[in-house]
């Protein structure tokens, strides 16, 4: 079901220089179903599936790294005040003392899921490339690293 997913989506893009960029990985959307969650040989499958319905696009993988609590400051300055009223809501019904620890907690956790690291793996494996850019710059800043970052791969769509 996912692979046709990404075929139909896929099959909308022209041929000429296009590219498709989600916030998030075929892997990150199947690694913790049953099928193939702690599986590191289906993962790898799956990551070589999609990157063979992707070929022509150059599939690369940005994990964008950094110090968390940087990141939640400035999603709270950024998003603004009913941004954190909402997650100070959501804290309180987990009996959190602020949105923060529960933001933090949150992130934690992600970082520290070794999921993830399983996800990278099988992404290597399957052919991709990962590449590591650090997060804790402001969204310029990480943007141009990431320009920069594909500029210097083969994965760039050709023009």
């Amino acid at each position: 079901m996912m692979l046709e997913g990404y075929r139909r989506v896929i099959s909308h893009l022209g041929c000429e220089r296009s590219a498709l960029v989600f916030d998030w990985t075929c892997l990150g959307m199947v690694s913790d179903l049953p099928w193939a969650e702690n599986k590191p040989d289906i993962l790898e499958r799956h990551a070589r599936q999609v990157a063979q319905l992707a070929s022509r696009l150059g599939p690369v993988v940005l994990d964008l790294t950094g110090d968390i609590q940087v990141a939640l400051r400035r999603a709270e300055s950024e998003r603004g005040e009913q941004w954190t009223r909402r997650y100070a809501r959501l804290a309180a019904q987990q009996a959190a003392i602020t949105a923060r620890d529960l933001l933090g907690a949150i992130a934690e956790g992600i970082q520290a899921d070794p999921a993830r690291t399983l996800e990278k793996r099988a992404f290597r494996s399957a052919g991709w490339p990962v590449i590591e850019i650090d997060a804790t710059p402001g969204p310029d800043e990480v943007l141009d690293a990431a320009w920069r970052a594909l500029a210097r791969t083969d994965a760039s769509p050709e023009p």
